[in-house]
C-alpha cells in the first residue's frame, strides 16, 4: 500500500469526510440554535409570517421529536465519520508496528476534530445567531425528521418509559432542602 494509490481527489473519501464534518457541524448547531431561543426570538418568528419560519415553528411543537431526530442524525453523521477517517488512516499509514500510535490517531484526533469543529465551534455560531441558523436548518431538519420518523419514535418511546420510572419514584425535594442548597453553594 503506497501513499500515491490513494485517491483523496473530489470523489475522495478525505472529500467525504469533511462534507461528514460540515454536517456534523450543522446539525450540532441547530441543535443549539432551536434550543437556545428566547421569548424575544419566538416573537421574532411569529411576526414573520415566511414559509421557513412556519418550518421552524413546527419543529418546536414537537421538541421531543426534534431532538430525537438531531440526535440520531448527529449520531450517523459522527459514526461516518470515525469509520471513514479510520479506512482513510489505514490507507495512508501502516500501525502494525505501533498500534498506540494508531489509536492515538484513529481515536484521539479524530474524537477531537469532531468535537472542535463538528460541535463546539457550530454551537458558539448558533448561539449567536440563533434564528439565522434556525431558518438554514429548518428544510434539511424536516426531511430528516421525515427520514428518522420511525427510529424517533422508538427512541422517545424508550425515553418515555425511563421518564415514568424515574417520576414514578417521585423524588421531591422540599423548598427548605432547596434553601439549604442554595446556602452551601454560596458558602462554597
Amino acid at each position: 500500500q503506497s501513499f500515491r494509490s490513494f485517491k483523496v481527489g473530489k470523489n475522495g473519501f478525505v472529500d467525504r469526510n469533511f462534507l461528514l464534518l460540515i454536517c456534523s457541524a450543522m446539525i450540532s448547531g441547530a441543535e443549539t440554535a432551536y434550543f437556545s431561543f428566547t421569548p424575544f426570538h419566538l416573537k421574532e418568528i411569529k411576526a414573520k409570517e415566511i414559509p421557513v419560519n412556519k418550518i421552524i415553528l413546527t419543529h418546536l411543537k414537537a421538541p421531543k421529536r426534534l431532538l430525537a431526530t438531531i440526535l440520531i442524525s448527529n449520531n450517523f453523521v459522527n459514526v461516518g465519520i470515525v469509520i471513514l477517517s479510520t479506512f482513510v488512516s489505514d490507507r495512508l499509514f501502516d500501525f502494525t508496528l505501533h498500534p498506540v500510535l494508531g489509536f492515538l490517531i484513529e481515536a484521539v484526533v479524530i474524537t477531537f476534530l469532531i468535537l472542535l469543529f463538528g460541535e463546539i465551534m457550530p454551537k458558539i455560531y448558533a448561539n449567536q445567531k440563533q434564528i439565522e441558523f434556525a431558518s438554514m436548518m429548518a428544510r434539511p431538519l424536516k426531511f430528516l425528521v421525515w427520514i428518522f420518523y420511525p427510529l424517533s419514535t422508538l427512541l422517545m418511546l424508550t425515553t418515555g418509559v425511563v421518564d415514568k420510572k424515574l417520576a414514578n419514584q417521585g423524588q421531591s425535594i422540599s423548598m427548605s432542602d432547596l434553601s439549604d442548597a442554595i446556602d452551601i453553594t454560596v458558602e462554597k
